[in-house]
């Protein structure tokens, strides 16, 4: 029988922080289960014992610009979901996006891509792709307006290292992706 692998020191730690008795019983049952670990599991214990600041005074300038700066990262992060939302979508709703907005699906991959000019896009269309992502109008735009990317997995399929894509207007993508005149006028006649 092959032994049991030992976990991590990550996952042993993980482990002893989230017990709901973090008592000198409680340690000394992990550090008897991983001697190996022993040190850092007595660090652990004495940080988990520390009593926690919960100061009521005013924050002072420098505090508040940290949490500014904080809630400036969160709202990144909470924007950019719209553009992971693209990345990652998988075959099957990709297929049944483009459908339902009579589109080719290398129109999403291009949009996934940041190839396309946000200004170009009429606001029905990109209201509707919202919706359909389940995403808020305003974070995919702003999504898709910021700087190009490329789709991670083309830089393990490449030779040489990827550029990044020159924008194009939506209407060119359309004329690239040979959506007949009739529909393309259609998607385009809903501009802003």
């Amino acid at each position: 029988m092959n032994p049991e692998p030992v976990p991590s020191l990550q996952d042993v730690l993980e482990a002893y922080a989230l017990e709901l008795e973090n008592d000198n019983a409680t340690l000394e049952r992990y550090i008897r289960a991983y001697p190996q670990y022993a040190p850092d599991l007595v660090e652990v214990s004495r940080e988990l014992e520390r009593p926690m600041d919960v100061s009521t005074a005013p924050l002072d300038a420098e505090d508040r610009t940290l949490v500014q700066n904080a809630w400036v990262q969160l709202n990144a992060i909470a924007d950019s979901n719209a553009t992971n939302s693209l990345l990652t979508l998988e075959p099957a709703k990709m297929r049944s996006i483009a459908s339902s907005l009579g589109i080719p699906r290398q129109i999403l991959s291009a949009f996934r891509e940041g190839r396309v000019i946000v200004e170009s896009i009429p606001r029905l269309f990109l209201e509707h792709l919202a919706e359909a992502l389940g995403t808020p109008y305003e974070a995919l735009r702003s999504s898709l307006a910021r700087a190009p990317n490329l789709v991670p997995s083309r830089s393990y399929k490449a030779d040489e290292k990827p550029i990044t894509p020159q924008q194009v207007s939506f209407e060119q993508l359309l004329i690239d992706a040979c959506v007949p005149p009739d529909k393309r006028a259609a998607l385009l006649a809903k501009k802003d």
